[in-house]
């Protein structure tokens, strides 16, 4: 039986990782361009699963808030895959931001991912909130126009909280987006506090 072990990462895991992560998708991976900010980032782990002493997975954990975990970047090697090792790095992910105070923890995932779905949402007690599409397209026009009647848009100052908190609570948008804020691949949910933060 080999030997596994789930560890913090090392700088010197670096290359072994971007090795297997190279064909996770046709164009690559994004995981050599955050692996300093993620070996090194004061809120959150980066992982590393090794079979034998040589790296097979990886994973990061960050808290957005106190509470409010985001769970990243889960790679196994294909060599190593179909063994369970993400099944376990899961479980090592949320150990980590339990013992950090999360109340919450969230990700994201293809929705063709069908393997990673069913992981997900039989290892732990998490359930799709929501789904997206990222679109990409030039625009139309670069003039600005506005219909008729509407004025021009402005910055939102903290007078403002109330009317965006009343807009949301009625929006049906709101609850097609799981009541969160995307921004890259990662999602914050939408509080008082949050929209306060963001209007500062």
């Amino acid at each position: 039986m080999p030997e596994i072990e789930f560890r913090a990462a090392r700088p010197e895991d670096r290359e072994a990782v971007l090795a297997f992560c190279i064909h996770t998708w046709d164009w690559g991976d994004y995981i050599e361009y955050v692996w300093d900010e993620w070996l090194h980032d004061p809120k959150g782990k980066l992982f590393v699963a090794t079979v034998d002493g040589q790296p097979a997975a990886v994973a990061h954990v960050q808290m957005l808030t106190a509470t409010e975990a985001w769970m990243e970047g889960l790679r196994v090697a294909p060599e190593y895959r179909n063994r369970g090792i993400a099944r376990a790095m899961n479980d090592v992910q949320m150990a980590e931001v339990l013992a950090r105070g999360a109340t919450v923890v969230r990700l994201i995932t293809e929705s063709t991912n069908a393997a990673s779905i069913h992981m997900i949402e039989s290892a732990n007690a998490l359930h799709r909130v929501a789904a997206y599409a990222p679109y990409k397209a030039e625009p139309i026009d670069t003039q600005p126009k506005h219909p008729q009647g509407l004025e021009t848009p402005t910055l939102a100052t903290e007078a403002d909280i109330d009317d965006i908190i009343d807009y949301l609570n009625t929006s049906n948008i709101f609850p097609a987006i799981g009541g969160l804020y995307y921004s890259g691949f990662t999602a914050w949910a939408i509080t008082p506090e949050f929209l306060e933060a963001k209007v500062a």
